[in-house]
């Protein structure tokens, strides 16, 4: 057990700080500037190579201004999510099929990695995974996006980062526009279309396999024809990851009151479930290390997957929804 605790701790040290930089690399809303039409009477367009907020170069510049603001604590900001997520999973796979978890992936196999190897039985399990963690999920991204400094007590910490239709009601977390489907999305293609794919393209390699003789095809070919295909599906699996964490960021408002305080991403309990006076410090010394969407950033919010990728291309640009897709 002590082995097992160790290798554990080690892991977080390793795994956290890098998942750190992914989801704040990927959340960070960089609007570009709005061009002045000559025509007076044209709509404001933006089209410009200028951005507002703050720059993210790259993740080694993100990297830096990390530790800048909020020193090397900074970097570990959802490591109690990321333990739980990664306990529960394993645990829930250890039950059911003897087998252990994997971990915290970060890139396309996400949470779900532990399912079955193949077809509607993966697919049934992923699902499964993806209903368990999905709440964690939106937990652990809020908070690492946030700029707060965490209490350590979960209950605050959950008051401040879930909205009060979503503290109130934690199975509406479910509901949040778009998150869902989205995920289920991307676990189809993963656990349904890729396997199918390498199932019919890719050769035995076994001594007694007469694979392509059978098929009249050369073993040779199909491999490669796979491997431009998982190229290629880089191109849909990156943009749905990004996609999904920008929903999961997006705070599920309940009916409008009067004179009731906007719900922000950064702190969607601050002012309703957390009182003002409880606010806890900035974990930044100056300014916040990325810009979130909010309504006063970025205007309406997203309605759903489609939405969201048409207003992540007119907003920022279409290369935002690429951003680390060598991890995907």
């Amino acid at each position: 057990i002590l082995v097992l605790l160790l290798t554990v701790f080690l892991s977080l040290l390793i795994t956290v700080p890098f998942l750190s930089l992914v989801i704040r690399y990927r959340a960070h809303y960089s609007p570009r500037a709005l061009g002045l039409p000559e025509d007076t009477t044209a709509p404001l367009t933006g089209t410009t190579g200028l951005t507002t907020g703050p720059e993210i170069r790259g993740l080694l510049h993100l990297l830096s201004r990390i530790r800048a603001q909020e020193g090397i604590a900074g970097l570990y900001k959802g490591i109690c999510p990321v333990l739980f997520e990664s306990l529960l999973g394993g645990l829930t796979a250890l039950i059911y099929f003897g087998i252990t978890s994997p971990g915290m992936a970060v890139g396309a196999g996400g949470s779900y990695a532990v399912a079955p190897t193949f077809g509607l039985a993966a697919f049934g399990w992923a699902v499964f995974s993806l209903l368990l963690n999905l709440p964690m999920t939106v937990i652990l991204n809020r908070s690492i996006t946030t700029p707060y400094r965490l209490p350590y007590s979960p209950l605050r910490a959950l008051r401040l980062l879930l909205s009060p239709t979503e503290y109130r009601q934690p199975w509406k977390i479910y509901l949040l526009p778009g998150l869902l489907p989205t995920k289920l999305v991307h676990i189809a293609y993963l656990t349904l279309v890729l396997p199918g794919l390498r199932a019919i393209l890719v050769p035995s390699f076994s001594p007694e396999s007469e694979w392509g003789d059978t098929l009249g095809f050369w073993g040779g070919m199909g491999l490669g024809t796979y491997v431009v295909f998982l190229l290629l599906s880089t191109a849909l699996l990156c943009p749905l990851e990004i996609i999904a964490l920008r929903l999961s960021l997006q705070p599920l408002s309940g009916p409008k009151v009067a004179n009731a305080p906007p719900v922000h991403p950064a702190a969607p309990g601050l002012g309703t479930n957390l009182p003002p006076s409880e606010e806890p410090p900035l974990a930044g010394t100056e300014e916040d290390v990325i810009l979130l969407r909010s309504p006063e950033t970025g205007g309406e919010p997203y309605e759903g997957m489609r939405d969201c990728y048409k207003k992540i291309r007119q907003e920022e640009g279409g290369r935002v929804l690429a951003r680390a897709w060598w991890l995907t």
